[in-house]
């Protein structure tokens, strides 16, 4: 499966990606607002063997899809996670540090939103972020989403576990 749009290809990870996925999956500062990261090797391993798998399930809820610039460069990944009524999802996006503040985040999460609404007919997607994360939060608002929750102190932080985020979620319905 591929999703093509003006700047990018979005396609079906395989283990061939394992380096450049772990480019960004292992990158403190790619991953600093995640709930997840920075992985270990073998944990960016097991996560496209978890990606490859999901990739056969039926009826498939998990869409995981490696970033391609115009130049076949793997920048990045993104995903849209159907809940099991299959009526809501859930988008999310990462990138490599270098193409940050390129609208990239914002292309592919439209393109998951459109896919979701007009392929997979979903009536509802979400995004979630950690509140400091405005980057974010700000491609959120660009997909024409909006801040439907804030959950104060939601989220851990990696480094001091006494201390907790607030989350910002966003949402928009077809």
């Amino acid at each position: 499966m591929e999703r093509v749009t003006k700047r990018l290809r979005l396609r079906e990870f395989t283990i061939e990606d394992l380096d450049t996925t772990h480019v960004y999956a292992g990158d403190p500062a790619c991953v600093e607002f995640m709930l997840w990261g920075p992985n270990t090797f073998d944990e960016t391993t097991r996560f496209l063997y978890d990606v490859i798998e999901n990739q056969t399930v039926l009826p498939r809820r998990k869409y995981d899809f490696a970033l391609i610039d115009n130049e076949g460069r793997h920048i990045g990944g993104c995903g849209i996670y159907l809940d099991d009524t299959m009526e809501k999802a859930e988008v999310g996006w990462i990138l490599r540090k270098e193409e940050w503040n390129q609208g990239y985040g914002g292309e592919a999460a439209q393109e998951l939103i459109r896919f979701g609404f007009e392929e997979l007919g979903i009536d509802e997607i979400t995004a979630t972020c950690d509140a400091r994360n405005l980057g974010s939060a700000k491609v959120m608002l660009k997909c024409g989403m909006t801040l439907g929750h804030i959950r104060r102190h939601h989220r851990r932080d990696r480094y001091d576990p006494d201390v907790f985020h607030d989350q910002f979620e966003y949402r928009i319905k077809r």
